[in-house]
């Protein structure tokens, strides 16, 4: 017999369910900050008394002249400064190039009892740079230093010739930023974040947001300051890193949840963020003097009187009935200015001579001070009391002959005003609407607030 087929049934694997696999998580890196280089795109011009044309580092230069070497050095102090020197090669480089044509006497005086050349003002700069240069030796009839055409020769000091003052000047308006540091070629980052300010001489760092006195250090605007000399910058720039990968744990897949609906967080808005501008001064009040005087110096007016010619009572009176008085020399800055506006003239001063106190007294009772002596004034005596100025030279004289004098009477300051169109026509960088504004005055400090009036003065 045969066994009829069997047939088996049929088997199923269970399904097989593989875990689900996640990536691994990624985080942001840290950006990464470096400091760029030191930058100095900008070197501050040298500001020189009575607009001198000529300078060399903090050293300014004015040809005068002809005169004797006596006048010139009095000339030369009235300024406020003295007869040039040569200190330096990089100086006596710069005279030849700008002056090498002229011959004019230089600071420089003989000394019989050293055998050598000594300055006016008793330094020894530049004892080796006069050797080197071959300056022959003085003598008794020639103790002066000239330069004849680039040349050291030793002179007489009674000839009249041209002479150089050498006055110091002091370190005009110094800026950096990173805009002119990018047009320089600098490789820069758009916004950096942060900066420091060196100065170039002393390396004293400034860091940012410093603002005293006038300097200002910040990463918006960059430094900026007014006289305080030349200054470097570097820039703190941050780099966004590509994100980091980090492992991350085996994961159990856990039974599908229901997720609460998402809502977004509220935002509120951010407080804005104010900040002062430096102080601006674009506008300079001029002078307001009687009678329309053309002549004046700070809030000082100075009418010459030509037509009428007095003895020095008579001028007294016109003096006074206008106002004034004979005209006074009560600062190295008077006197230069003086001998500028009025060198060729000859005219009473108000002072006189006191024999009890063997000096000069001004004519309301103080004393002329130490000026007179560095301007070479003589002494006085009972024949000639008076003192005046004769072409730029100050000599005693009697007080009875008719002579031209000045009166120096006192100015008021004209307007004032300064505005934010202005400010940014004289290239201040200034938002278009500011919010508030302090108004300072420059000789005392004083400072009005928005909506403020002080006499006159209205600051809005």
């Amino acid at each position: 017999t045969t066994a009829p087929p069997t047939t088996a049934p049929p088997t199923t694997a269970p399904p097989t369910t593989a875990p689900p696999t996640t990536e691994a998580p990624t985080t942001p890196c840290e950006p990464v900050c470096e400091w760029a280089e030191w930058i100095d795109t900008h070197c501050p011009p040298t500001v020189c008394p009575y607009d001198m044309q000529y300078s060399l580092g903090l050293s300014c230069y004015e040809p005068e002249g002809p005169a004797n070497k006596t006048a010139a050095e009095i000339i030369c102090q009235a300024n406020g400064g003295v007869l040039v020197t040569l200190s330096s090669p990089d100086e006596l480089g710069y005279m030849r190039e700008v002056f090498g044509d002229d011959t004019y006497y230089t600071g420089a005086t003989w000394s019989p009892a050293d055998n050598k050349w000594v300055w006016d003002d008793g330094s020894t700069d530049g004892e080796d740079l006069l050797q080197l240069l071959g300056a022959p030796p003085g003598s008794v009839t020639k103790p002066c230093l000239i330069m004849n055409q680039g040349t050291l020769e030793a002179s007489s000091c009674d000839i009249a010739r041209r002479f150089i003052c050498e006055t110091p000047g002091e370190p005009g308006e110094e800026s950096e930023d990173d805009e002119d540091a990018r047009d320089e070629g600098y490789d820069l980052c758009d916004h950096p974040m942060g900066i420091e300010c060196r100065n170039v001489d002393t390396l004293e760092v400034l860091y940012d947001g410093h603002a005293e006195d006038g300097v200002y250090c910040n990463v918006t605007h960059g430094f900026y300051c007014d006289g305080c000399g030349n200054y470097e910058v570097r820039y703190q720039c941050c780099y966004e890193m590509p994100t980091c990968t980090t492992a991350a744990p085996p994961t159990t897949p856990a039974p599908p949840t229901t997720a609460p609906p998402t809502t977004e967080a509220p935002t509120t808005p951010c407080e804005p963020v104010c900040e002062w501008s430096e102080w601006i001064d674009t506008h300079c009040p001029p002078t307001v003097c009687a009678d329309d005087t053309q002549h004046y110096l700070g809030l000082s007016c100075y009418l010459p009187v030509t037509d009428i010619p007095a003895n020095k009572t008579a001028a007294q009176i016109v003096c006074d009935a206008s106002g004034g008085v004979l005209v006074t020399l009560s600062s190295p800055d008077e006197a230069g200015f003086m001998i500028d506006e009025f060198g060729d003239d000859t005219y009473y001063t108000g002072a006189t001579w006191s024999p009890g106190d063997n000096a000069w007294f001004w004519d309301d009772g103080t004393p002329a001070g130490d000026l007179f002596d560095r301007l070479g004034a003589p002494p006085g005596s009972p024949d000639e009391p008076c003192l005046i100025m004769n072409q730029g030279t100050l000599e005693a004289s009697s007080c009875d002959i008719a002579r031209r004098f000045i009166c120096e009477t006192p100015g008021e300051p004209g307007e004032e005003s300064e505005d934010d169109d202005t400010a940014r026509d004289e290239g201040y960088d200034i938002c278009e609407d500011p919010m508030g504004i302090e108004c300072r005055m420059v000789g005392t400090n004083y400072v009005l607030q928005d909506g403020q009036t002080a006499g006159n003065a209205t600051c809005d």
